[in-house]
């Protein structure tokens, strides 16, 4: 595998397939890096994840039916998810 060190940072070596993704996604403009991303990307995986299974039991307390909840909570997060892709 080839490595290419970007300019800005000597220490940090890139993997060459993830070279094209910097720049197509503007990342060293933005601060940050394909692991970084990526780290995110996990991250909010599993905090929806943990919404989705938590949410039902906390809305069924109050009444809402958890089947409902599920679909809302579900609904809410891919039109937030959409939004933010598009406009953030």
């Amino acid at each position: 595998m080839l490595f290419i060190t970007l300019k800005s940072s000597s220490t940090n070596l890139i993997p060459r397939r993830a070279y094209g993704q910097m720049f197509h996604f503007h990342l060293a403009e933005n601060g940050t890096t394909v692991k970084t991303e990526i780290i995110v990307g996990i991250t909010t995986f599993l905090s929806m994840v943990y919404i989705l299974a938590v949410y039902p039991s906390v809305m069924g307390e109050i009444g809402f039916p958890a089947g409902g909840a599920v679909i809302a909570a579900a609904i809410a997060s891919f039109i937030g998810t959409v939004l933010m892709g598009l406009f953030g």
